[in-house]
């Protein structure tokens, strides 16, 4: 049987810190055993290096399509 609980993050830290020294250990030794996130990864850093670069221009034109669009679907 398996139960999920829904904890806040601030809640969650203020019951790390109450735990006694060992269990501490106990738990900072299972969070190090869990698979590392995709930031490792190298493939998904070369996607990342891959991605086209904008420049700011790029980005302010984006944003004056995107404007546009806006304007366009409001009137219809």
């Amino acid at each position: 049987m398996e139960a999920k609980i829904i904890i806040p993050f601030r809640q969650l830290i203020e019951l790390v810190r109450k735990l006694n020294p060992k269990q501490r250990a106990l738990l900072k030794a299972e969070l190090e055993s869990l698979p590392s996130s995709n930031h490792d990864n190298p493939d998904f850093i070369k996607v990342l290096s891959d991605c086209p670069d904008y420049t700011d221009r790029d980005i302010e034109r984006i944003h004056e399509n995107r404007k546009s669009i806006e304007r366009w679907r409001s009137s219809q």
